[in-house]
C-alpha cells in the first residue's frame, strides 16, 4: 500500500513531473524545507513506489527509429490467463517502448518505435503470428505531443 501524500510531497511531485532535473536544493527551497527533510521525503516517495523512476524523454527519430505507432491487441479468449506473461514478453521485444492493460475493446495496447514502414510490417506480422493474439489495429503516431511542464493534478484533499 502507498504512504499517504501530504501537501508538501504533492509540491516535489509537481515540480518533479514537470522538471525531474531540480536539484535537492532548489526543490527544498521552493517547497520551504529544509533540503534534508526534502531529500528524506524524495527518498520515501521512492521507496514506497509512489515516484517509479526518472527518465530522459528521447526523439527516437535521433536514434534511426523514426516510424512510432501503437499497435491495440485483442488476446485469444481462451488465453486471456496468459496477459501478464503475454505483456511482459511484448516490453521486451525490440522497438517496443510500453505496453498496457486496457479495458475495452482491446486488451494490450503496446507502442513500438520502428526504422521504418518495412520493420512495423514485419513486427505486426510476428505479432498476429502469436498464438495468444486474436487481432490487431495499428495507427501510425505522425505526432506526438508532451509537455510535463504543463501537467498540473488538482487537490484531491
Amino acid at each position: 500500500m502507498a504512504h499517504p501524500v501530504d501537501a508538501i510531497d504533492r509540491e516535489i511531485l509537481e515540480l518533479l513531473i514537470k522538471k525531474a532535473r531540480l536539484s535537492n536544493r532548489d526543490i527544498a527551497k521552493t517547497v520551504h524545507i529544509s533540503e534534508s527533510n526534502c531529500h528524506e521525503r524524495i527518498h520515501r516517495l521512492i521507496d514506497t513506489g509512489i515516484i517509479k523512476g526518472f527518465h530522459a524523454e528521447v526523439d527516437s527519430s535521433v536514434l534511426g527509429r523514426p516510424v512510432s505507432a501503437v499497435i491495440m491487441i485483442k488476446v485469444r479468449g481462451g488465453k486471456r490467463k496468459q496477459m501478464l506473461e503475454e505483456a511482459h514478453d511484448l516490453s521486451g521485444l525490440d522497438g517496443v517502448s510500453e505496453v498496457f492493460f486496457l479495458a475495452g475493446k482491446y486488451d494490450l495496447l503496446v507502442r513500438v518505435a520502428l526504422p521504418d514502414s518495412g520493420a512495423l510490417r514485419d513486427f505486426i506480422t510476428a505479432l498476429n503470428s502469436r498464438g495468444t493474439v486474436a487481432s490487431t489495429e495499428t495507427n501510425i503516431i505522425m505526432e506526438a505531443y508532451t509537455d510535463a511542464g504543463t501537467r498540473s493534478y488538482p487537490d484531491s484533499e
